[in-house]
């Protein structure tokens, strides 16, 4: 029974929603990518500058790293020392762009999109609204 539970989760993970097809992810993982990475592309998580430089240096299409930038996005804001990793490392300017595009994606989400707005139920007791009863004193 566990085996067969196990099954099929395992078939539910890997066969998930995954943005990229099962043959993209054949092919990244047969190019010997490290299973971190695969995990990302599979799992739809973001990528990182390391797994960019893992899937140049082992021969994947620029057109899988870039499809998942913009589909996914990052995480993190891109910084100087990313970028200059991803050039000392000839990962081309498709992908350094996109991830720039994913990056100003995140930071603009983070830190200017609009707020939610609260709206109090009960406007008219208010965040200072006390039960108060008053005690009158009598004048002799």
């Amino acid at each position: 029974m566990k085996t067969a539970l196990l099954a099929l989760s395992a078939a539910a993970l890997l066969g998930g929603c995954s943005i990229h097809t099962k043959q993209q992810l054949t092919a990244v993982r047969a190019s010997g990518v490290p299973e971190s990475t695969v995990r990302h592309l599979a799992e739809n998580t973001p990528l990182t500058p390391s797994d960019l430089i893992d899937m140049k240096r082992r021969g994947v299409s620029d057109d899988v790293p870039i499809f998942h930038l913009e589909r996914i996005g990052v995480d993190y804001e891109a910084r100087k020392e990313d970028i200059a990793r991803l050039r000392a490392a000839k990962v081309s300017d498709s992908v350094v762009d996109a991830l720039h595009r994913a990056s100003d994606r995140y930071t603009y989400w983070r830190y200017n999109a609009p707020q939610p707005i609260y709206v109090d139920p009960y406007p008219w007791y208010g965040p200072t609204f006390r039960y108060t009863y008053v005690h009158h004193r009598h004048c002799r």
